[in-house]
C-alpha cells in the first residue's frame, strides 16, 4: 500500500508498511514491536533515548525510519547485527549530540548542529543529505571530522546559510570515494566584499573521484560584476582532475571571484564533458522567497549571462560550457523588473545556449546594442 506524507514541509513517499507516530510517550516493556513495519517516522514526540532503542529492537524489518523535532532524544543508537535499517532521516532534534549507526545503513539525511557518528571507519554509508549552519564550519566539520565515519561516502548533498563568511581550513581529507557533490549554499547577509568563492576550489582536490559537481549558490546582496577593467583575475596554482564530468552551476551574477572558480574548474577539469552555467538562483528560485528583493536580483542575472559569454565562453576550447538565459521561466514581469532589464533578459534564442560561435556572435551583438544606445538613452544598459 502506497502513502504519502508531509513532514514539516517536506512530501515523503513510502511503499509498504509504515507508521507515522506523533505522540508516544513511553514504550511499553511488554512491547513486541510490529513484525512487518517497514517504514516509520516519528513526529515531535518526547520519546527518550532508551524508548527509541526499545522501539528499534522490536522492529526488525524496519527499511526507512523518520524522526522529526523529538526534543527528549540525546543519542541514537540503532546499530543492532540484525538491524536492517537502511534509510534514515533526522530533522531538528536539538538536544542530539551523537548518532551509533547500524553497519548496513546506505541514506542518511539530518538538520541540525554537528554532531559525532559512530562507529568510525566501519559504515556502508554512501548517500548523505546534511543540512547545518555556517557554509565553511560545516565543510570543515564534514570533510575533516566526519570523514572518518563515512569513508565509503559516494553522494553528498551539503545544504547551508551562512550569515559571517570565514576561511574554509587550508587542507581538507580526501573523500576518495565521493563521485557526486551537491552544494546548496545561501550566503544570508554576508558583507560585500567579504566572501571568496574562489577558496571552494580546494573541494575539488579533497574529492578526487569526483564525476559530478554541483554548485548552488544565492548571495542575497549582490555585487558589482566583473569587468576587464576590475583588474586581472586570480589563478590558482593547477591540480588536474581526472574524473569529473560534469558541473552544474547556478546563481551566478557574474562577480570577480565567482569567475575565477568557473574558470578553475573548466581548466582543470580534464575530462570534462558538459559545463552548465545559469545565473538564476536555483536555492531561491520561488518568486515568494526573493520576495521584495526580486527586482533588485534581475540585474544580477543578466549581468551573470553577459559575464559569462564574455569571460568564459572565450576559454571554452572543447566546447563543453552551456550558458543559460537569465530568468528563463521565472516570470521576470511579476518580479517587477524594468523594461530595460525585460528586454536584456529576453536576449538570445534559447533557454541554454552554447559558447558556440552563435553564442559568441550574441555576445557581440549585445555589446554593438549598448554602445550605440549610451549617447541617445537614459535607460543605463550596463
Amino acid at each position: 500500500m502506497g502513502s504519502e506524507e508531509d513532514i514539516r514541509g517536506k512530501t515523503v513517499k513510502r511503499k509498504g508498511p509504515r507508521l507515522q507516530l506523533t505522540s508516544l510517550p513511553t514504550v511499553p516493556m511488554g512491547f513486541k514491536g510490529f513484525q512487518n513495519l517497514k517504514s516509520t517516522y516519528l513526529a515531535d514526540t518526547n520519546i527518550t533515548d532508551d524508548g527509541l532503542q526499545h522501539l528499534m529492537s522490536n522492529c526488525s524489518v524496519l527499511e526507512f525510519l523518520g524522526i522529526v523535532g523529538c526534543a527528549m532524544l540525546t543519542t541514537l543508537q540503532i546499530s543492532h547485527p540484525s538491524n536492517t535499517l537502511k534509510h534514515l532521516h533526522v530533522y531538528d532534534c536539538c538536544l542530539l549530540q551523537g548518532m551509533e549507526l547500524n553497519f548496513g545503513l546506505v541514506r542518511l539525511e539530518y538538520r541540525g548542529l554537528p554532531i559525532v557518528l559512530s562507529p568510525p571507519g566501519t559504515l556502508l554509508l554512501t548517500n548523505m543529505c546534511i543540512k547545518l549552519e555556517g557554509i565553511c564550519t560545516s565543510l570543515e566539520y564534514i570533510f575533516t571530522k566526519l570523514r572518518d565515519n563515512v569513508p565509503r561516502l559516494e553522494v553528498l548533498n551539503l545544504k547551508c546559510q551562512e550569515y559571517k563568511m570565514t576561511t574554509l581550513p587550508g587542507e581538507l581529507h580526501e573523500f576518495v570515494y565521493l563521485k557526486h557533490l551537491i552544494l546548496e549554499l545561501t550566503f544570508e547577509s554576508c558583507q560585500r566584499g567579504k566572501t571568496d568563492i574562489l577558496q571552494f576550489a580546494c573541494l575539488l582536490v579533497a574529492s578526487p573521484s569526483l564525476e559530478k559537481l554541483e554548485f548552488h549558490m544565492w548571495l542575497r546582496w549582490g555585487r558589482e560584476r566583473y569587468r576587464a577593467e576590475d583588474g586581472s583575475l586570480r589563478s590558482l596554482p593547477s591540480q588536474p582532475h581526472s574524473h569529473l564530468r560534469s558541473v552544474d552551476i547556478t546563481g551566478f551574477y557574474g562577480e570577480k571571484d565567482r569567475l575565477e572558480l568557473v574558470l578553475h574548474i573548466l581548466r582543470d577539469s580534464v575530462a570534462l564533458e558538459s559545463m552548465k552555467v545559469d545565473p538564476s538562483p536555483v536555492v531561491a528560485a520561488d518568486v515568494n522567497r526573493l520576495g521584495g528583493l526580486g527586482s533588485m536580483h534581475v540585474p544580477h542575472f543578466v549581468d551573470g549571462y553577459e559575464v559569462a559569454l564574455e569571460f568564459l565562453c572565450s576559454k571554452d576550447r572543447r566546447n563543453v560550457v552551456h550558458v543559460a538565459e537569465p530568468l528563463a521561466g521565472l516570470g521576470v514581469l511579476r518580479l517587477g523588473a524594468s523594461p530595460d532589464i525585460i528586454e536584456r533578459a529576453r536576449r538570445g534564442s534559447s533557454p541554454l545556449s552554447p559558447c558556440n560561435s552563435s553564442a559568441k556572435a550574441s555576445w557581440q551583438r549585445v555589446k554593438r546594442v549598448k554602445r550605440l544606445s549610451r549617447p541617445s538613452s537614459s535607460r543605463g544598459a550596463s
